[in-house]
């Protein structure tokens, strides 16, 4: 059981650290849209398709994250049993 444990643990921390690295290229897109809207208008739909990019990769990151964690407590399930099927 404790070597559960620590394997979902471990595998919740590669999918924190993948959405954090996701979250810092988003960051990193948007400041290069800032700076291309600035220069003109190729690097800016450059930039914009970019951005849309890390957007897309930041929300999967998120949605897989979403999708590994079993729940805490079993939930009860529709017929009454407390341990989803």
């Amino acid at each position: 059981m404790a070597a559960r444990a620590r394997r979902a643990q471990e595998r919740a921390a590669r999918i924190v650290s993948a959405a954090m690295d996701a979250s810092s290229e988003l960051g990193r897109a948007a400041d290069e849209y800032v700076a291309a809207k600035r220069k003109g208008i190729d690097a800016y739909r450059k930039a914009v398709e970019a951005l849309e990019l890390q957007a897309e990769r930041f929300t999967d990151a998120i949605r897989r994250r979403r999708t590994v964690y079993p729940p805490a407590i079993p939930l009860p399930t529709s017929r009454g049993a407390g341990v989803p099927s």
